[in-house]
């Protein structure tokens, strides 16, 4: 099951991958949400994308992967790191409900707060790419999402959650600056500290000692046992493999007469667009806005021309290269980080399961 997330970390890895490109550019989001992210054990500083590249390590599709374990196909966006990944199962946001309502009642609140649905046998929409959770973004999907895909993602309830808890904290009126006396709302005062106490206990349930970077570490070791980091990483946009299909696209754009059309189709929708669909207010939560028809018109050109020009499978080609390597210079450190990502995950599930009554 493929979700909206609440939890800050994981936003800095929800932006793109190859083939499932959104509206906005992925080492650009990535960059400025690690760095955003620094007290959780973000790193300040991201290099660029890989430029230099062999052509002649590209296999086509059909080809298996070293391990035996992917089959290359780029319209499911299959790639090497797959089998290093854990499915998201949304159990970070049903355990961040179960926690805080628990923890609320214990310390006198009548507050009931929203449900999170939690269900790992939920199938996946097939327009999303398995090992991202992102869009696959072809003509048909394009088409029929848009750029921010609002209704490609089943609602766990989470978006309402949120909205929730920013209801409870919306009455507390913070700290009176001239004597610092706390002058807050009990319901308030009791989520803040729950939250709190939420996070003190991140290493059984967060995984945030797992999943995030060490702050001490560089980019390129906390890489090494972060495969969907290394999906934004090795994707291929600074290769002029990659580069030599952007003029191509360019040209297939020009029609739609996009006055401020981006040198790469990772900047689409351009600032003109954006305000003109959201009236000046860009959001890209996916299940805040229903696309346009003008929005989805557009889009499914973008996709159309990300083909026709061979951006789309340059991208590919390049990022399955890449990532081949990736794994096979990283395969012990990937395969451990696997348990451990995989045990978070089975603590989650658990703590659900004995909290749900």
């Amino acid at each position: 099951m493929d979700h909206v997330t609440s939890f800050p970390l994981r936003l800095a890895l929800a932006t793109v991958i190859p083939v499932a490109l959104t509206a906005c550019s992925a080492m650009t989001h990535f960059d400025d949400a690690i760095a955003e992210n620094a007290d959780f054990g973000g790193v300040a500083a991201i290099p660029e994308s890989p430029a230099l590249f062999d052509e002649s390590t590209i296999v086509p599709d059909g080809t298996t992967s070293d391990d035996g374990l992917v089959v290359k196909d780029i319209t499911t966006n299959a790639l090497p790191v797959d089998p290093f990944l854990v499915k998201d199962t949304g159990s970070i946001d049903k355990v961040r409900q179960l926690f805080l309502s628990s923890c609320m009642r214990e310390k006198g609140s009548s507050v009931t707060l929203p449900t999170v649905r939690f269900d790992t046998d939920e199938p996946r929409n097939p327009a999303i790419a398995a090992n991202s959770g992102q869009m696959i973004f072809t003509p048909e999907n394009a088409g029929k999402y848009g750029y921010y895909y609002n209704s490609v993602y089943p609602n766990n309830g989470v978006l309402e959650f949120n909205a929730a808890v920013e209801e409870i904290y919306s009455k507390g009126s913070g700290i009176d600056q001239s004597d610092g006396a706390t002058n807050t709302d009990p319901d308030a005062e009791a989520l803040a500290a729950c939250e709190e106490a939420l996070m003190e206990s991140e290493q059984d349930l967060y995984g945030m000692d797992s999943q995030g970077y060490d702050s001490k570490e560089s980019y390129e070791e906390g890489l090494k046992r972060d495969p969907l980091g290394a999906m934004y990483y090795y994707t291929g946009t600074n290769t002029a493999y990659v580069k030599r299909t952007t003029d191509a696209w360019k040209t297939c754009m020009a029609p739609l007469g996009i006055a401020d059309l981006p040198d790469s189709p990772l900047e689409m929708p351009p600032a003109s667009l954006d305000e003109h669909w959201y009236n000046n207010q860009v959001d890209t939560n996916p299940m805040t806005h229903a696309a346009s028809a003008e929005e989805l018109s557009v889009a499914k050109a973008d996709a159309t021309c990300r083909e026709s020009s061979g951006y789309n499978r340059a991208m590919y080609d390049v990022s399955w290269s890449m990532l081949q390597d990736y794994v096979n210079e990283n395969k012990d450190i990937l395969l451990e980080e696997l348990k451990n990502r995989q045990s978070i995950e089975q603590k989650r599930q658990e703590y659900i399961s004995s909290h749900l009554n």
